[in-house]
């Protein structure tokens, strides 16, 4: 659940970024060609690349996540059998 909630995030920051940009951009090449220019072309490109790293390192972190509660279970489990087990005899 905690995957969709930060993937729904993160489109919504890139929807919200991604206009505010091309509207900042075109505005500013009224007076500034170059900067509109460049921050028109920053938000086409690096944007989406920036959004894609964003949900590569949020999948890293539910993937660590997920194998630290499957390291605890099978630490569980282990310890469970540990003491179920009988005593070897001398």
């Amino acid at each position: 659940m905690t995957g969709a909630i930060g993937l729904v995030a993160i489109g919504i920051a890139f929807v919200f970024v991604f206009v505010g940009g091309l509207i900042s951009g075109i505005g500013s090449l009224g007076w500034n060609l170059g900067g509109g220019t460049a921050l028109l072309l920053s938000t086409i490109i690096v944007l989406p690349v920036l959004a894609f790293l964003a949900v590569v390192v949020l999948r890293f972190v539910i993937e660590s996540g997920v194998a630290l509660v499957a390291i605890a279970e099978n630490t569980e489990r282990t310890a469970q059998n540990t003491q179920t087990a009988a005593a070897p005899r001398r």
